[in-house]
């Protein structure tokens, strides 16, 4: 429900901006529409003292179609707002999870007897962690390296990446098969357990971008997120080095930073 929220959420403040974009430069006054012997007249109201308002000639139909459309706008603009402040305060309380927390508070004595109505995102991310997940072999050479966790990974970078996740608590998995919805198989770098909503973010680090042959394997990977509705800075992270330019702490901490902002 939190990402239905979220996506809502999403556009109605696309809808506010385009509503409010037009109004910025929309005429003053309203429209009156009389229609006589089947011929329509449009009238502007509220810029003269005239309560049949100022008769608008064929050659400024333009603003006739402006103060319709600023009606339009101003309604939308009304309603939208006040839908966002409902999608808001939704957000807010399922947050909250309180049906979840009501399990959780109780006494675990209690809690042997009962199975909970609602899981926490707690338990699903522990579930997640310990489901088994089909992952690329790799062997141990010199580019290897090992992590905190005693895994091993493909590089240096891969190892900051894994260290650094692992000392803000966040649960990933390495290398986990994920299918896209174009049907290609993906094995990403890392799989992250978003604490704030249980999503999953990948993360990608694509560290030889001064050979050609990789770089088009990166457009088939974006390719395949895209399929499935993920893209960079919506549930995937990318890095990049080469020959030239290593990847800082300073990167990874910063790509770590938004995501538990996301919480």
């Amino acid at each position: 429900m939190v990402n239905t929220l979220r996506k809502r959420k999403s556009l109605l403040e696309q809808y506010i901006a385009i509503c409010q974009e037009f109004l910025k430069s929309a005429p003053e006054g309203t429209l009156r529409i009389s229609s006589h012997k089947g011929v329509l007249r449009f009238y502007h109201m509220g810029i003269i003292d005239d309560r049949n308002g100022q008769y608008i000639p064929k050659a400024s139909i333009e603003i006739a179609a402006n103060l319709a459309r600023k009606d339009y706008y101003e309604k939308i603009l009304t309603d939208c707002k006040t839908e966002l402040a409902l999608v808001n305060k939704l957000l807010k309380l399922e947050l909250k999870q309180p049906v979840a927390r009501i399990f959780g508070k109780l006494d675990i004595r209690r809690q042997a007897f009962i199975n909970p109505i609602d899981d926490t995102l707690q338990n699903k991310m522990k579930k997640w962690k310990e489901a088994e997940t089909e992952k690329l072999e790799i062997q141990k050479d010199k580019k290897t390296r090992v992590t905190v966790n005693g895994e091993l990974v493909r590089s240096t970078a891969e190892k900051n990446i894994a260290d650094a996740l692992s000392r803000e608590k966040l649960s990933y998995k390495y290398e986990a098969k994920f299918i896209a919805k174009n049907g290609k198989i993906l094995y990403p770098d890392f799989s992250i357990w978003q604490p704030g909503t249980g999503d999953i973010i990948f993360w990608e680090h694509f560290g030889m971008m001064d050979h050609p042959e990789y770089v088009g394997h990166l457009m088939e990977k974006l390719e395949a997120y895209s399929s499935s509705g993920i893209f960079p800075g919506h549930r995937l992270i990318l890095t990049f080095s080469d020959s030239y330019k290593r990847l800082t702490e300073d990167d990874i901490e910063e790509r770590i930073a938004k995501i538990i902002k996301r919480q």
